[in-house]
Order: structure tokens, then sequence, then C-alpha cells
């Protein structure tokens, strides 16, 4: 069996796949985050277009988190009948949907209210945040046996007939500081003040009424991008993607950078990948997330060879003790537009990869920045 793993181009946005192509001529495909920036969005529909068959089918869909750079992408696959068999998101609590509806577009909105709907998926895996104690059951969760269901973050999921091969797990970090920030702008809204004096109720009260949040949609949105301006994540779903036990199935892998048309350099890392979307890698006290997934995965953590730098290689999105997961030499990769005014990735983030004697690559949305690995099965 071989895998090949695409990191595409599509500029400021996020659209990554892995293609199975298994022994008897057969192929599935799986994908996490499908999404670019508006004024990124033609790179992503010509990308989308050059990869995907009419009618083609995806077969297991991990979307990190809601934001319209990671999800818009969907649109146009379903104008062109690309079925999506599985998609797999973070679980929202229902006292919590409205901050994400008020805060996100009209897609956002429906991804949010109905996910089923929106991707137009036969099943809806939904990921409950990190607890205490996050499943590490060795039992895989075989895709499309049981229909929609919420799973513990940990859980291991994997596709009928790879499963003695690959598998993925998934952890929801739902990261509240933001929620807790706009709630606190909130009572300070004259609007939001009256209102809960007119019904006897706290400003929290009114969040949970959606007859009152339908009509003051717009307040929220305005408010909400004063003091999250540069649109930083909500809850993001990590993946770890990799094989199930290296030990007993020998793997080989490598990645070729095509530097031009013509010329390629080769080198070997490990195959498994760590996919991390928008995370904030700092949150939580004694920066928690960091070291939590780590212990998280401390049973392949050895395996991960391919790093998705954080929210497009923010330098507040990165932690440096990411660099030690393991001792061996690790690709770093940030997907990124050319003209964007963030700031990504962050020079300061590259530095602290390179000087590490680790690799970094960036792929923005020129066609011959993306970037592909190997991995084929001894």
């Amino acid at each position: 069996m071989k895998i090949l793993r695409t990191i595409h181009p599509v500029g400021q946005g996020a659209f990554y796949t892995e293609k199975f192509k298994c022994e008897n001529d057969t192929q599935k495909i799986i994908v996490y985050d499908c999404g670019a920036k508006n004024k990124d969005y033609q790179y992503l529909t010509v990308e989308l277009s050059s990869y995907f068959h009419k009618k083609e089918i995806i077969d297991l869909l991990f979307v990190s988190h809601f934001d319209e750079d990671h999800i818009n992408g969907i649109i146009q696959l379903k104008k062109w009948g690309i079925k999506i068999k599985t998609v797999v998101v973070p679980l929202i609590d229902k006292k919590d949907k409205w901050f994400y509806v008020c805060t996100g577009s009209d897609s956002v909105m429906e991804a949010v209210i109905d996910p089923k709907s929106f991707f137009g998926a036969d099943n809806v895996i939904e990921v409950a945040s990190v607890g205490e104690n996050p499943s590490n059951e060795n039992e895989i969760n075989i895709v499309g046996e049981g229909g929609d269901r919420s799973l513990q973050s940990g859980s291991r999921i994997s596709l009928r007939n790879l499963s003695q091969y690959w598998v993925y797990i998934p952890y929801n970090f739902d990261e509240d500081k933001r929620r807790n920030k706009l709630v606190t702008e909130l009572k300070k809204n004259d609007c939001f003040v009256n209102a809960a004096k007119t019904m006897n109720c706290s400003v929290e009260d009114l969040l949970h009424n959606d007859k009152f949040i339908e009509d003051n949609f717009s307040i929220i949105n305005s408010i909400y991008k004063e003091i999250c301006s540069d649109g930083a994540n909500r809850c993001s779903l990590i993946v770890y993607s990799g094989p199930v036990d290296s030990k007993v199935v020998p793997i080989r892998c490598c990645f070729c950078k095509p530097v031009l048309w013509y010329i390629y350099e080769y080198r070997w890392i490990g195959c498994g990948c760590l996919y991390l979307g928008d995370t904030d890698l700092n949150q939580g006290r004694g920066q928690k997330i960091i070291r939590q997934l780590k212990i998280f995965l401390q049973h392949c953590v050895d395996e991960i060879g391919t790093i998705q730098l954080p929210h497009h290689g923010a330098k507040k999105n990165f932690n440096k003790l990411l660099l030690a997961y393991n001792n061996d030499t690790k690709l770093f990769f940030a997907s990124y537009g050319n003209n964007n005014t963030y700031g990504h990735p962050s020079y300061d983030v590259i530095e602290q990869i390179i000087s590490s004697d680790n690799i970094f690559y960036g792929v923005n949305e020129n066609r011959g920045s993306g970037l592909v690995e190997y991995i084929e099965f001894s």
C-alpha cells in the first residue's frame, strides 16, 4: 500500500489530503480542512479542480474549526458532486453555539448549526473537548459503522481495510478565553444591560435566548471583531495521522520538495503527521496544551515527522516545546498567502525551526510550492 500526503498551495487557507492506494487498485481519500481567504479563493478552486474528479468520494473529512478559510471550499465541492462519506468536527456545547454563530459568516453559521447538511456527509462524528482523562483506548472506531456519533478526544479512528495499518487520533482543544472576553464586553453594552434589566435576567441568560441572539447578531459580531481582529482560533481539532504500529509494519517515508520543475530535494523523515489547525499552543496555565498533547501522544510521538505550524505560522500560536516532541528531524510547514498582512509565517518561528536542525517549508498560492510526501508499506 502507498500513501500520498499533499499540502496543497491555496494561499491563506488550509487544504491537506492523504490518498491511500491499496493493492486491489482501490483508493481512499482523507482531507483535513478545505478553505481559503476570499482573496485567495481562486487558488483553492484551481487546486480542487486539479485534484478531484467530478463525483469523486472523500472517505473522511476532518475539520479543525469553523472559520471561513478552513471550510468554504466545501461549497465548491458540493457543486461538483463530490461526495463526503464522513465528516469529523469539534463538538460544540449547545450553550456555546451562540458564540460561533454570531462571530462567523453565513457559512460558519450553517456549519455550526447543522454540520451534516452543510458538509453533505452521510455521517457526522463530533469529538468532545479534551477533559482531564481523554480516551486512550486501543479500540479503533471504524468510520461508517454506527452512523452519527460523538467520540472522546483521543479516540482512534480508521477506515475499513486500513485499520491494521493507519489510524487518526483527534483532540478537541476548546479554548474559552475569547468567549469569556466577549461576554465581558457584552456586559458593558447598553443594549444587553438594558435588555437584561427589562427581562429580569443576566447577560449570560440572554445569550441562550435564540430569539434575542437572532435580533442582536450584528451587535455581537461587531464587538467580537473589535476584540479579536486577528481572527484567532475558536476551537481547533488537532489530528494525529500515522501508522498503527510501525514495529509490526515497517514503513519508509520521504518527501519531495519541488524547487524547480525539474529539480527535487529528497529527505527521509518519520511518516506520521500532526495537523494543528489554528490551535494556540500557549493556552492554559503552564503551557497546558503543548504539554498535555505530548503526554496524550506518547505512544506515537516518535512516529511524527511532519507538523503543521498552527495558525499559518503565527508567532503567538507557536511554542518551542513542539521542536522537541521527538529527537528526529521533523518537517514543519506553514500555509500562507504571499500578500497576507498578518506577518505569517513568523520569521522568529522559522529561525527556531531551522536552528534546531529541523526543516521548514512554506506553502503559498504558487503552484510550484505544494509539498508531496510519499509513504510506502514495505
